[in-house]
């Protein structure tokens, strides 16, 4: 049995979740101790790939894919406020000390 292009077509505009919600939070765990550079250079990656190829892409995957990038910038951006909790945290605790 060989693909027909139409089957092929209609199959790509079925609306597919190809990451889901879910699994994106799951993933997110996968990154919890990675250094914050690390997650940029992700979030740098996924959305300079998106960018080359996105025009080809069938619009689920599109949707997909952005979401695949919001979830590396939401990441990204909540290490980022932790980190600088860290960091006033140790300041306060510091100052406490000296006092």
């Amino acid at each position: 049995m060989t693909p027909q292009f139409k089957d092929l077509e209609a199959l790509a505009q079925q609306e597919i979740e190809l990451m889901p919600t879910l699994a994106l939070t799951l993933r997110s765990r996968q990154y919890q101790d990675a250094p914050l550079e690390e997650i940029f250079d992700l979030l740098e990656s996924v959305t300079e790939s998106f960018a080359a190829i996105a025009h080809t892409l069938p619009i689920q995957m599109q949707h997909s894919a952005r979401k695949e990038i919001e979830f590396f910038v939401s990441l990204y951006l909540q290490r980022f406020h932790d980190a600088l909790c860290q960091k006033k945290c140790y300041r306060a605790k510091a100052k406490v000390i000296s006092c």
